[in-house]
């Protein structure tokens, strides 16, 4: 049976190259599996950038199996109003501001819009290593995988069978190679030791593990692809990332918080997976990651590092959240929401006292730096209260979202089947 997949791809720059290499990925994987493809752009950009990424759609071959939704900001505003009625909602998945969050929820209801059963996720910022000429992509690592369960993917490799041998395969992902996406170079430099003790903050409580492993967290250990390499259970291996991730089932039960200014919220069902004891399936076909102008100049690093200090109390919420982990993925391979449900009420309350420490905690650490940090621990100081009132309503807005998501992904199916969407009609 041919299996509908969606290439998803969310973007707020110009990415002209990173949309032809994502449309060329799929035009491999309609030719070596049984798939049709839709290609899905998800873009916020404006005027310029705009322009170029529907230029690049435009300038795309017709494929047989393959469609192409390009949505730009107006048009996913008219799509999102379609699938709820609260306008909270709608502001709340696209967001004035940054929210790596929201868009990778954007991404799991368009797809389910456009009828698809499974998402594969790369980057505007990323591109594809080369073996021998040939392109490195990861869906030949994915769709072999991705709807099967652990036995039988186990029987495919001729690995020994992993515990919970028949649950399915909810991710399969992949790694980086090149430089991380989370440039914590500047920091490091500052103070190492500063550093390590504001991830530590991360930490449930109760857990140590020592600050080099933890700076290693968002640095690139892969190394470049020769042949391909799975890992189905060793959870000493556990590194995916969202550039290079395929998902089935699981976003349909799982939304990912819409935490706008932060980094690390679109992994928050990646990270309940790893709570939970289960690993997902990883291979080596690993993203090539790129810096690009904008991260590097210095009138963006302060915008950077205070999605670090908001990755810090965003972690608080998901430590709180995490306790359930074993209760939302069951014995019985099912994904269940109420567990997140049942925590999410009280996760403010519980977790103030810590969200307040932390922040002056790092607030502290920042004044003892010079530059641009020491700036940065004025800013945290003057707006304490505005940050902690921002932290009550990203929990209470994720409360919102855990309450609606099922109807919302029931919604965004049901909207694709009444517009009767042409898989070769072009969204652009």
């Amino acid at each position: 049976m041919v299996k509908h997949v969606c290439m998803a791809l969310p973007t707020n720059r110009a990415c002209a190259n990173a949309i032809t290499d994502l449309y060329r990925e799929a035009e491999y994987a309609v030719r070596h599996f049984p798939v049709a493809a839709s290609v899905l752009i998800v873009d916020t950009s404006t005027d310029s950038a705009l322009a170029a990424n529907r230029a690049a759609v435009n300038k795309l071959p017709r494929t047989d199996g393959i469609s192409v939704a390009h949505l730009d900001n107006n048009t996913q505003v008219s799509l999102l109003l379609q699938i709820t009625t609260e306008p909270s909602l709608v502001r709340q998945l696209l967001p004035e501001t940054c929210s790596y969050g929201a868009a990778t929820n954007r991404l799991f209801l368009f797809a389910n819009w456009l009828g698809c059963q499974s998402v594969h996720r790369r980057d505007s910022d990323s591109r594809y290593q080369r073996c021998d000429q040939d392109a490195v992509y990861p869906i030949a690592a994915e769709l072999p995988h991705i709807f099967c369960d652990k036995l039988e993917s186990s029987w495919m490799l001729e690995q020994p069978p992993p515990a919970r041998a028949l649950e399915p395969n909810w991710i399969v992902g992949g790694s980086f190679i090149g430089p991380p996406s989370v440039d914590l170079s500047g920091l490091k430099q500052a103070s190492r030791s500063i550093l390590a003790k504001l991830l530590k903050l991360t930490v449930p409580d109760g857990i140590e593990i020592p600050g080099d492993v933890l700076l290693r967290r968002f640095d690139s250990v892969a190394e470049p692809h020769l042949v391909d390499e799975f890992t189905l259970q060793d959870h000493a291996k556990f590194r995916v990332d969202l550039c290079n991730i395929a998902f089935r089932d699981i976003q349909q039960h799982l939304p990912v918080p819409n935490i706008t200014d932060t980094i690390g919220s679109d992994y928050f069902s990646l990270e309940l997976l790893r709570r939970a004891g289960r690993v997902p399936v990883m291979h080596n076909r690993h993203i090539v990651n790129q810096y690009l102008d904008n991260r590097q100049a210095e009138q963006s690093q302060p915008i950077y590092q205070r999605r670090l200090v908001n990755y810090v109390l965003y972690m608080c919420l998901f430590n709180w959240l995490a306790k359930a982990a074993t209760s939302v993925f069951t014995d019985a391979h099912e994904i269940r929401l109420q567990p997140l449900r049942d925590r999410i009420g009280a996760a403010y309350d519980e977790t103030r006292a810590q969200v307040e420490n932390h922040l002056d905690q790092m607030t502290a650490w920042h004044l003892t730096l010079p530059g641009m940090y020491r700036e940065m621990g004025r800013t945290l100081r003057t707006r304490r209260n505005p940050i902690l009132t921002w932290y009550k309503e990203e929990v209470k807005q994720f409360e919102a979202l855990l309450g609606a998501w099922p109807t919302l992904m029931l919604r965004a199916r049901e909207l694709g089947s009444a517009m009767a969407v042409d898989p070769m009609d072009r969204y652009a």
